[in-house]
């Protein structure tokens, strides 16, 4: 069988990405501020002061960088000129900043005055070394060896880019995703919390609330956060993923009428983040969270598509989603994870194999990714492939929800080499095991499950364990599970109990946990429930 795509906690943790899609995703600066604040903050004074007397690339740079935090931009424009004149010795990632600024003031600004960027990690190595000073390209360089696996030689580069800046909003959200990455969340939370920018920074704030989450740990800006989005001082995007992150600590702790409040106030003008966690709160508050139009104007969508369309029914067209979406999240498992499960839940093998082979590239240890690959591989009769995949997943390891999916999977393989006792053994046990979890859906999908390969087997008991499978799947009401069952309904040519009708949003909430237990896994931002 095949995990539930959509049975994960997802917390709003910053996305990491290069400085180029992070500027297009307007999540470093905005056009203006909708309540200029009456005095210039003590810090942004005293960068305008050193630009004035001392006009260098420093001072230039430096107050660019706050400008764009303090949503100043018109304090900065003749710095930035300065730094993408021609003659301007500013490295290419202050030059491309300084031009974004410019453009959002109304100013064109040539290509040919903007480096081209690197593109690989051996060209940010160069890089760094002619700039050693610019803390941003340390963080591209790090990115770069994330996403080719080399998690150490990234961390040393992102210490270097702390050091540098270590109050650079870029800086400290990609150096906290990076943490998270490594299996560290607390080290994500301190490097957040103990900035002296998070107080008065919403991103920041979104981050720190998101990532206490994670490390099991009471947010420290919480009360401070909801501060920032009642004011209604400021642009509905620059406390989208603010007002997402307070939305999803509401919910996770059963303050449901202001999640939903904080979630309506994060959809108005959101991130491709935010955006996906509306869509995923959507199934937990019972309620349709996103405007639709939303799902096609907002740009990095892709996740929240994946599981709209996967809310919808739509399972065909997820991995599709998928792929896009692992072009904008690169070093992240999880779009492999959901594509390679939802495509092995339609049966479309080879989808499944591909993406769950390109997942395993980035984490061979993946027990999702392994269990989607050994079921494809069962599924195709290829059983000793999918043994030895399963040989792969480590017990002691794995969440006792995985050891249940892992002994479903190991059913599978039982029953097509012929040992039908065993076979029944392991998916009951499966069963049992997710239902004592309070994980109805998959101890229902490993019911469908073991009636199919009884059937197949020619298990004179397969009308029987089908029977036993469809109450427990009609207890659940439409679900996903409902579409397996109805395969294996077909093909032992059985009527269902009763008719089924889709219904994309639950009529009632799903019952969350106030305070899950978290688990440090292979995607950033993701916990396991029922573990």
């Amino acid at each position: 069988m095949t995990p539930e795509s959509l049975a994960t906690q997802r917390r709003l943790v910053p996305r990491w990405r290069s400085l180029a899609l992070t500027l297009r995703a307007r999540e470093l600066g905005l056009r203006g501020t909708p309540k200029p604040a009456p005095h210039l903050s003590p810090e942004m004074v005293q960068r305008l002061e050193r630009w004035r007397m001392f006009p260098s690339i420093v001072s230039a740079s430096e107050l660019v960088e706050i400008a764009i935090v303090e949503c100043r931009e018109g304090e900065a424009l003749n710095a930035a000129r300065r730094l993408i004149a021609p003659a301007s010795t500013a490295a290419p990632l202050v030059r491309a900043q300084a031009a974004e600024l410019l453009r959002r003031n109304g100013e064109e600004v040539p290509d040919k005055l903007v480096h081209a960027r690197p593109t690989d990690a051996t060209a940010w190595r160069d890089l760094t070394r002619l700039h050693p000073h610019d803390a941003l390209a340390w963080v591209e360089l790090a990115l770069h060896q994330t996403v080719a696996g080399r998690d150490k030689r990234a961390e040393r580069s992102m210490r270097v880019a702390l050091q540098l800046s270590p109050d650079n909003r870029h800086v400290l959200r990609s150096a906290s995703r990076l943490f998270l990455h490594m299996g560290d969340p607390e080290r994500a939370h301190d490097i957040v919390r103990r900035s002296a920018a998070t107080r008065g920074d919403p991103w920041l704030l979104a981050a720190e609330i998101a990532l206490a989450e994670l490390a099991d740990r009471d947010p420290t800006f919480f009360k401070q956060g909801v501060r920032f989005v009642d004011d209604g001082g400021m642009f509905p995007h620059q406390i989208t993923e603010l007002a997402g992150a307070i939305g999803t600590a509401d919910l996770l702790g059963g303050g449901v009428k202001r999640s939903r409040r904080m979630f309506r106030t994060s959809m108005v003008d959101p991130t491709g983040s935010s955006l996906a966690q509306g869509e995923w709160a959507t199934r937990h508050l019972g309620v349709d969270l996103v405007p639709h139009e939303r799902l096609d104007t907002v740009s990095e969508a892709h996740e929240a598509q994946a599981f709209h369309l996967y809310r919808r029914a739509r399972f065909d067209d997820v991995p599709c989603a998928c792929e896009a979406w692992s072009r904008v999240d690169p070093f992240s498992l999880r779009p492999y994870e959901f594509g390679a499960s939802t495509a092995a839940f339609t049966e479309d093998f080879p989808k499944a194999e591909e993406l769950s082979a390109r997942g395993l590239q980035r984490n061979s240890d993946s027990p999702i990714l392994l269990n989607v690959r050994a079921f494809v591989m069962a599924s195709q009769n290829r059983l000793a492939e999918a043994s030895k995949l399963l040989r792969q997943i480590d017990a002691k390891k794995a969440s006792p929800a995985f050891r249940h999916l892992t002994g479903a999977n190991n059913g599978m393989v039982a029953f097509r080499s012929g040992d039908l006792a065993k076979g029944r053994q392991l998916y009951l046990e499966a069963a049992e095991g997710f239902r004592k979890a309070h994980m109805p859906m998959p101890s229902a999908h490993a019911r469908v499950f073991l009636a199919r390969e009884a059937h197949l087997a020619g298990d004179p008991d397969a009308p029987k364990l089908l029977l036993e499978a469809q109450k427990a799947v009609e207890r659940l009401g439409f679900t996903e599970v409902s579409f397996t069952l109805e395969k294996v309904e077909t093909l032992m040519g059985i009527a269902p109990l009763s008719p089924r009708k889709p219904n994309p949003v639950p009529p009632r909430p799903e019952p969350l946990p106030t305070k899950p237990r978290v688990i440090s896994w292979s995607t950033p931002g993701w916990t396991r429930p029922g573990s």
